[in-house]
């Protein structure tokens, strides 16, 4: 491990707490922790500092860890993952202070700095070190070739390394009693042409990749019949879940999601979705399943159902990250990479 994520604390416990089916019950062991951790004075605001007037910086990030963490307090002294933080809160806690303060935090700032005293001192240094430009992220019409985001082009790198499934993301979902596939159907394509990211397609020109966005795209619901008893078709949902799930996206011209359908009993769907991860985290997965809930219910009750408007795509993040992160020629940080990797 780097050094910033070595544990700063040791504690022996006698067994693992387990929950009714065996697995480690990590609420019990987490709640077992904080009470160790905080009789100990580890990561606790001490009793000088428990008198000390938070700085209005100090209390917005307070405020906004609580909220986070759905805890009743936190101390200057509190670590935020000892505290239950995992990587997408984290995500959000950087994302908001920087908002908030103008600076540029970054996710190993808050590995290194984990605590709100020691994380006020960073936000401090760097609104001090970094002027920041403000401008916000503008929506523009989609053009025939726009930039990759960083994170798009590793990925698009990766995928003419090796084209397989590897990077697709998404699940199985059962649904007993009746399912109107119609409106199923219906709800996928609705949230395929409100998000462009999910029917962009990649290109090259000259070994260096672009996006566009297919504006003639629509979902249609792959159909699946499996038959036989109980022990047959289980045989033949796994058969085909495994392959659905490991089969390729083309990036170049295939809708980055799929989804498909298999009547798996008189009375129990099984549905199938997957995206590529150049188009979809695990950030994304939630907003989807969201949306297809609202969307779904809506149709299949007949009511009109309405969804806050985007404000932007993620073409328009992409060509905005091309912009800020560019001095000249040249993209802010390459000097240094360069230089640290030349032996």
């Amino acid at each position: 491990l780097p050094g910033f994520m070595l544990p700063q604390e040791w504690i022996a416990v006698e067994a693992m707490p387990l929950s009714a089916n065996g697995k480690i019950d990590r609420k019990a062991l987490r709640a077992r922790y904080l009470d160790e951790w905080r009789h100990r004075g580890v990561g606790q605001s001490s009793a000088s500092s428990a008198e000390e007037v938070l700085s209005p910086q100090a209390q917005w990030v307070a405020a906004l860890w609580m909220r986070l963490l759905k805890a009743s307090r936190v101390g200057l002294d509190d670590n935020f993952f000892a505290l239950g933080g995992k990587s997408l809160l984290a995500l959000q806690v950087v994302n908001a202070i920087n908002r908030q303060f103008g600076c540029r935090l970054s996710m190993v700032d808050l590995f290194k700095h984990p605590t709100i005293r020691e994380l006020i001192a960073r936000i401090d240094a760097l609104s001090q070190a970094i002027v920041v430009e403000t401008d916000k992220i503008e929506s523009k019409p989609a053009e025939a070739e726009m930039p990759l985001s960083f994170a798009q082009k590793r990925l698009w790198f990766l995928n003419q390394l090796d084209a397989s499934g590897l990077y697709n993301v998404g699940g199985n979902f059962s649904v007993r009693g009746h399912l109107d596939v119609a409106a199923l159907e219906q709800a996928l394509d609705l949230i395929v042409s409100r998000h462009a990211v999910l029917r962009t397609v990649y290109g090259q020109r000259n070994g260096e990749p672009f996006q566009t966005v297919r504006t003639d795209a629509r979902l249609v619901l792959d159909r699946f019949d499996v038959d036989g008893d109980a022990a047959d078709r289980e045989t033949q949902w796994q058969r085909i879940s495994a392959e659905y799930a490991s089969r390729p996206f083309d990036l170049a011209s295939d809708l980055m999601i799929r989804a498909g359908l298999v009547a798996y009993a008189e009375d129990e769907m099984r549905l199938m979705i997957h995206m590529h991860h150049i188009a979809s985290d695990g950030w994304s997965l939630s907003v989807f399943i969201r949306e297809l809930n609202q969307l779904y219910n809506g149709l299949r009750e007949g009511r009109a159902v309405s969804l806050a408007p985007l404000q932007m795509q993620y073409h328009d993040y992409a060509r905005w990250q091309h912009a800020t992160c560019r001095r000249g020629d040249e993209f802010v940080g390459w000097e240094f990479w360069r230089d640290y990797l030349a032996d």
